[in-house]
């Protein structure tokens, strides 16, 4: 058999059994996936090129994925084409162009998975799912999992500042940060901002060294005191996590959070029948390996926890 042969019989039995063949009528509930392709936050911070790519090799490697468990359709769009930023002037302007695009395509029977470049993309999303009014800018909780606040208050906004813009704007949002390393953070980053850190060392020591069910009885603790009529959303800066689990990332993080702690997270969110609000960030492609093997983590988890029956 030719390789031409071999390759059309591999294409023909991918194609009726894959996330991206899903019918829009086989399901009542969707899943939507935002891409917001663009680096510049993390380039402005001083980080790595590369993040920009992240949303569309995150979203190919979940849409190779087996559709038969699947439970919902499948919509995806990208927010944003690659522009050359320039300033702080046109950084702004494209902030507010990005949640323009993105309130016009969002809806309240969603879940919502936010694919970015840098951790800045967070503050576009959760503008976005306030102008639109899915949520309630006085009832959200916004679970950070990071080494970094991103609360610095530097003269041009970039992945270091994304909550202290929120902050600045919506002061009754309630921020709660898991896993930041304190000599990773200036001080004013403290500073004239009220939110809840959790430091990664206090997690380690709560917990045994990260023991995987005092793991999941902390973030139980951690959901169990947010008000029952605040949508939570979870915020992911990939660097929260440690190198073990995952090292694509804009700034390794050599002993950070397991990532069995965010699969919990979204567990319990999905299991309390709440709407699934989720931001991936600084994923970095061009520092994975030639397999995708972080890609492919993602995935899996975003296939298991969120678009599985629960």
């Amino acid at each position: 058999m030719s390789y031409q042969k071999i390759d059309k019989n591999i294409l023909n039995r991918k194609s009726d059994t894959l996330i991206n063949n899903l019918s829009r009528d086989e399901f009542d509930h969707t899943t939507l996936f935002i891409l917001s392709s663009d680096d510049h936050g993390v380039v402005f911070n001083g980080g790595r090129k590369g993040a920009r790519l992240a949303p569309k090799v995150l979203l190919k490697e979940i849409l190779k994925l087996p559709k038969y468990k699947v439970s919902q359709k499948i919509k995806y769009f990208e927010s944003c084409t690659f522009n050359s930023i320039q300033n702080k002037e046109e950084f702004a302007k494209f902030q507010m162009k990005q949640i323009e695009v993105m309130a016009s395509e969002i809806s309240t029977d969603n879940n919502i998975i936010h694919f970015g470049g840098g951790h800045d993309h967070i503050y576009t999303f959760v503008k976005s799912l306030i102008s639109k009014r899915i949520v309630d800018e006085n009832k959200i909780t916004i679970l950070n999992f990071d080494a970094h606040l991103d609360t610095r208050s530097d003269d041009i906004n970039h992945s270091g500042t994304p909550f202290r813009q929120l902050y600045n704007e919506h002061s009754n949002i309630e921020i709660i940060q898991l896993g930041i390393h304190e000599y990773a953070n200036v001080q004013s980053s403290f500073d004239n901002i009220k939110m809840k850190v959790h430091t990664c060392d206090e997690i380690k020591n709560k917990t045994d060294n990260f023991d995987f069910k005092k793991s999941q009885k902390f973030i139980d603790d951690i959901i169990k005191n947010i008000p029952k009529d605040h949508h939570i959303i979870i915020s992911v800066d990939l660097d929260g996590f440690r190198a073990s689990d995952i090292r694509a990332v804009s700034a390794v993080n050599h002993s950070g959070l397991p990532l069995h702690m965010l699969e919990h997270t979204i567990e319990v969110i999905k299991g309390q029948e709440k709407k699934v609000f989720l931001g991936i960030y600084e994923y970095n492609p061009l520092f994975d390996t030639l397999a995708c093997e972080d890609a492919r983590k993602i995935a899996a988890i975003i296939y298991e926890k969120i678009l599985m029956p629960y």
